[in-house]
């Protein structure tokens, strides 16, 4: 049983009871202005899935963990996958998102560019190296070992992060934090 099926019971519970007003603003952030076909990595349980599902045509919602797809809807327009984000070779989407995922995973500039559509848009909540508890649960290895927090979880620099995907051909990346929480949201799009 991988780390996230261990997680999938309290999930839910864990990361998303009680913050329902911040949930409505992820899911506001990370519809922007898109429409069409979405790629969701990281999709979890589908609490954000089933909120954004209903904007696109289509939406493919990826998650390495069975157990946690399992918990996650049924929704006409969505199809659930099992599979890892940095090996997928999906395409042809408007727009990319997910809600930390992209902490857990290596560098995807590319993999993210050769998947949207022409004029396609990715969206990401992460977490900011700048803010002091993210770095310490994200940057030290005996902190993440007792928080039980995934050995591969890291938080990102958003100004570094940002150049990053500038240097790719991303066009308009921009980033900020949401509120005074350790999490931080990203946009660009590939160009048309």
């Amino acid at each position: 049983m991988n780390y996230w099926d261990r997680k999938s019971a309290e999930y839910n519970d864990k990361f998303y009871s009680g913050n329902r007003g911040g949930l409505d603003l992820k899911t506001k952030l990370l519809l922007g202005d898109s429409k069409g076909d979405v790629m969701e990595w990281g999709c979890g349980t589908g609490e954000i899935t089933r909120r954004i599902a209903p904007y696109f045509r289509t939406m493919l919602a990826l998650d390495s963990s069975r157990e946690m797809i399992n918990l996650a809807p049924p929704l006409d327009n969505v199809e659930y996958e099992i599979g890892d984000c940095q090996e997928s070779d999906f395409g042809g989407f408007d727009l990319i998102c997910g809600n930390y995922i992209l902490m857990y995973c290596g560098d995807l500039r590319e993999k993210i560019y050769n998947q949207l559509n022409p004029g396609g848009r990715f969206a990401f909540i992460e977490i900011n190296s700048f803010h002091p508890l993210a770095f310490c649960k994200t940057k030290i290895g005996w902190i993440k070992r007792r928080l039980d927090i995934s050995e591969s979880a890291h938080s990102f620099d958003p100004f570094r992060l940002a150049r990053e995907y500038r240097s790719v051909g991303f066009k308009n990346v921009r980033w900020r934090c949401i509120g005074v929480s350790s999490s931080f949201f990203i946009e660009g799009y590939r160009q048309p």
